[in-house]
């Protein structure tokens, strides 16, 4: 299969009506670690919990909560929480866990054109254990490793409906752009 040539901006991206700072990207890479699969760079939407989350953190200087990528195999909206969310699997199971994306996985920001982004490090899901992983078709960030007692703060939707088979990952790298 093509790989597709990864895509950055080069002016604001909307989402809706709605101004896009985070993209996502994934792709799948097989037992020997070679890529079969590859989207192009998806807008996100931030979800009323990452809203609430983005004003408290960066205005009132509250605590930043941990962040942890998952899966999704339902559209979520706006006003998923972590309770209401569709995820791949409970993790652990499977091979499958949530993926932190820790403070220091950010690289410092640079500039892209005329305004800065950054790239957090790319994270592995899987490889995919005893059964395939099948139709999930979002990334959400949110604030646990497991349950859901955290918040729902943003989410991607992947370019399709994707599958990996039993010894594949799938890999995923967010990026924000500050415009």
């Amino acid at each position: 299969m093509d790989i597709i040539t990864p895509h950055f901006w080069t002016a604001r991206r909307r989402h809706g009506n709605r101004v896009t700072l985070v993209h996502g990207r994934g792709r799948i890479v097989d037992a020997r670690g070679r890529t079969i699969w590859q989207e192009d760079w998806q807008p996100n939407t931030l979800a009323d919990e990452g809203e609430e989350n983005v004003l408290n953190d960066w205005l009132l200087e509250q605590a930043a909560l941990n962040k942890y990528l998952c899966l999704l195999t339902a559209t979520p909206g706006e006003t998923t929480t972590m309770a209401t969310m569709t995820e791949l699997f409970a993790p652990p199971l499977n091979g499958y866990a949530r993926q932190q994306c820790a403070a220091g996985g950010w690289g410092a920001p640079g500039l892209d054109a005329t305004d800065f982004m950054t790239t957090h490090a790319e994270k592995t899901f899987g490889p995919a254990a005893t059964n395939p992983w099948v139709d999930f078709t979002h990334v959400a960030l949110v604030s646990t490793a497991t349950g859901t007692a955290g918040k729902f703060l943003l989410y991607v939707a992947l370019s399709g409906t994707t599958s990996i088979s039993v010894g594949q990952s799938f890999k995923y790298t967010l990026s924000v752009k500050a415009q």
